[in-house]
């Protein structure tokens, strides 16, 4: 993870540091959790807003941004997911795919310097993934590292680098063109 990311994370002797910051100190956890996004695989355990827009506001209004800025950030944040046309509906009356998005419009908004996705593309249907997809390639070539995990081989066939793990443990590390020339690694592991 450390080597993904360029010196963003960095284990040290048991902590894990932030572009400086210990994660473990309270008096870093406001920085470190405005410099990495994090999208869970099921979102609907990190919606806390009544509406579409208030729950895209909910991080960026929390950094206390002004209010041009911070409406800025939520109309950019659900154009780029596509969820403008749903912005005063409940999330819990979206489907699984607008749910997905939306997780990932709330973090956007926040503008980290890193996300993190956990199978941000289950729920998607083929369309939707594709955008996301493209809306993923985009940030990473503006600068945001991404840190994705996934099961989809076709999603890390675009990755810079690439850790399996197998029961908590690293089993592979490197470049997505030296662990598809391992079939049998592949194999064992499922993918």
């Amino acid at each position: 993870l450390a080597k993904c990311l360029n010196g963003l994370l960095l284990p040290m002797q048991g902590d894990v540091w932030v572009r400086g910051m210990n994660t473990r100190r309270e008096d870093a956890q406001f920085d470190t959790r405005a410099t990495v996004g994090m999208v869970f695989q099921n979102p609907d355990n990190q919606f806390v807003a009544t509406t579409v827009e208030e729950e895209v506001a909910f991080g960026p209004e929390n950094l206390g941004l002004p209010r041009p800025e911070l409406r800025h950030r939520v109309d950019r944040a659900l154009a780029d997911t596509g969820l403008e046309d749903v912005r005063g509906q409940a999330p819990s009356r979206l489907s699984a795919g607008q749910k997905a998005r939306l997780a990932i419009a709330g973090i956007l908004a926040m503008h980290p310097s890193c996300l993190v996705l956990d199978e941000s593309t289950a729920m998607l249907d083929p369309l939707s993934r594709r955008r996301l997809l493209g809306l993923l390639d985009r940030l990473h070539r503006s600068g945001v590292a991404l840190v994705t995990i996934t099961h989809a081989m076709d999603e890390v066939v675009g990755a810079d680098r690439v850790v399996a793990l197998a029961g908590g443990r690293v089993v592979y590390e490197g470049t997505p063109r030296a662990l598809f020339a391992r079939p049998q690694l592949l194999e064992e592991l499922g993918l």
